[in-house]
């Protein structure tokens, strides 16, 4: 049975008011709308809270909301991917036969999930993120039951994480001379506002693509942006000169609505800003491999035969991402001598180690050469003793 949507979900939400009717529009609002996967493209979005609602039973549905409503998840964004980490634990628990609840995911279960997932090659820090996301809803169970919380993840169910280059392994840095042909392939003034703003506050693009321009506070030649950041942190960055002649030239003429607008004048999304970024990364050639440019169309004479060119499958090409944009920022960062613990500052980062992982230690193999030759010097007659000299030989 499908649950009733016209129910409101948990013990105050339940209560018939004006304001109980707020708060649920609003959770319903920040959760927006998806297209689950495996329909069509053209198949119209669906609103994940019904989603939600199919894939649980009627009281787990309730607790969900309600964890969704509280501080677990304080920002929209993590709110989205809370609800589709539940989403997918909802198709786990189908497997089996049952709709998503909590007495579903046994420690058996867990287990075999964990498997499949690294056997499809899944990433270790997507595990972990999905494991983090039905802890946190089990732990809101049992305060929301007055129980001692019981840890339904153990540290052998998680996958190890190397927190200093998993994140960078992935994630390209792009140097000065890749960067600028990046912005010299914008077509307006735009597209340029948003690599530049990207770029120059190591930006989370839904941290950006959520600034309204009332968050931009105009002081002379300087303006200052107000961000609210993961975690529900509020933070004032202050804006380069330059760029802000740039921003009031963008936003001239324009008395609200959001900071970031497409030419057109609709605002830019994470999607769209993805979408952007791959673009321009293409035409400029960035991160892309010759043979991405050859062969498309007609064939050579004689090459019928041979596949064409895939970004998806080559190796050597690789999208530009808004989290291209902040990595590389992070790292030339590290490569002026910034501290790092201003690195982690600017990034908002709550664990050094985090920071670390983004930035892209230059030269590695140098390094790593350099302090190997330095240990020479402590066993250098030992060598001059027991190595044959060339003349010897």
């Amino acid at each position: 049975m499908v649950n009733n949507l016209t129910r409101r979900p948990g013990s105050e939400l339940a209560t018939a008011s004006t304001r109980a009717e707020d708060a649920y529009a609003r959770i319903r609002a920040q959760l927006g709308a998806v297209r689950p996967a495996g329909t069509p493209r053209t198949a119209p979005p669906v609103d994940r809270l019904a989603l939600l609602a199919e894939a649980c039973d009627e009281e787990t549905f309730r607790l969900v909301m309600d964890w969704l409503a509280s501080t677990a998840a304080r920002t929209t964004t993590s709110k989205r991917a809370y609800a589709d980490d539940i989403r997918h634990w909802a198709g786990v628990t189908a497997e089996h036969g049952q709709r998503f609840n909590l007495d579903a995911i046994t420690p058996g279960v867990l287990t075999t999930w964990r498997l499949s997932e690294e056997e499809r090659g899944r990433a270790a820090s997507t595990i972990n993120r999905r494991l983090s996301a039905l802890q946190s809803l089990h732990d809101f169970h049992a305060h929301r039951e007055g129980r001692h919380p019981v840890k339904l993840v153990t540290r052998f169910d998680r996958p190890k994480i190397d927190r200093s280059a998993a994140a960078t392994r992935s994630t390209p840095v792009l140097e000065a001379d890749e960067l600028q042909r990046l912005m010299d392939a914008c077509s307006d003034r735009h597209e340029v506002l948003v690599v530049l703003l990207t770029y120059t506050l190591a930006g989370r693009v839904s941290e950006l693509c959520a600034a309204d321009l009332a968050d931009l506070e105009n002081s002379g030649r300087t303006c200052r942006l107000h961000l609210d950041r993961k975690g529900g942190k509020e933070r004032v960055f202050t804006i380069p000169p330059e760029l802000c002649e740039l921003l009031d030239d963008v936003t001239a003429g324009r008395t609200g609505g959001r900071l970031l607008l497409r030419a057109d004048g609709s605002p830019y999304t994470p999607a769209s800003v993805d979408r952007l970024l791959t673009r321009l990364g293409r035409n400029a050639r960035v991160r892309t491999c010759p043979a991405a440019y050859t062969g498309r169309g007609r064939r050579p004479k004689g090459d019928e035969d041979k596949p064409r060119h895939s970004f998806r499958t080559c190796d050597r090409c690789r999208d530009i991402t808004p989290h291209v944009l902040r990595a590389s920022r992070l790292t030339h960062m590290h490569d002026q001598d910034v501290p790092l613990e201003e690195i982690q500052r600017y990034a908002d980062h709550a664990d050094p180690a985090t920071t670390l992982g983004y930035i892209r230690q230059r030269d590695d193999e140098g390094l790593k050469a350099r302090l190997a030759a330095a240990s020479v010097d402590l066993y250098r007659h030992v060598l001059d003793r027991w190595t044959v000299s060339q003349g010897d030989r």
